[in-house]
């Protein structure tokens, strides 16, 4: 791949465009993706509407999370509380995967680290533990790069 085929969207797989935007099935899916992660965080104001509004099609990665979530097999970790909200977490991890795309994981982890006035290990260690939620640096260039800053 050429220095040109990295700034052609449509030479970088996952990458959007302005026509994604306006796709119904990718804004379903921002739609169910934004409602589950809310959920994670403890709201359950996004996820609601969309399971009642019968024109939502049901997403199939979406399926058997939410037959677990209405059956209650859906639990958070009862470990240690999280001395950072969900939405902050993420948005660290996404700056370090936005910092990986030029550096190595380690330079990343250590510049954001420098950044939030912290340990390459303890960003590292989040990196980790939201890869094994499925937050994986592959399923965030898909999702468009999205920042995760808090939007309330």
């Amino acid at each position: 791949m050429t220095a040109q085929d990295m700034t052609d969207p449509d030479q970088v797989e996952g990458s959007m465009t302005a026509q994604d935007m306006t796709d119904p099935d990718r804004l379903n899916k921002i739609k169910w993706e934004q409602a589950i992660s809310e959920w994670l965080d403890g709201y359950a104001l996004l996820l609601r509407p969309l399971l009642n509004d019968a024109s939502v099609p049901i997403p199939d990665f979406a399926r058997e999370f939410l037959a677990d979530l209405s059956e209650g097999k859906v639990h958070k970790n009862p470990g240690r509380r999280s001395e950072r909200p969900g939405w902050l977490e993420r948005s660290i991890v996404a700056e370090v995967y936005a910092k990986w795309e030029y550096s190595s994981k380690e330079a990343a982890c250590a510049d954001v680290a420098e950044s939030r006035g912290t340990t390459a290990k303890t960003v590292s260690k989040l990196v980790e533990k939201l890869c094994g939620q499925g937050l994986t640096r592959e399923r965030w260039i898909a999702w468009g790069r999205p920042d995760f800053k808090r939007a309330r």
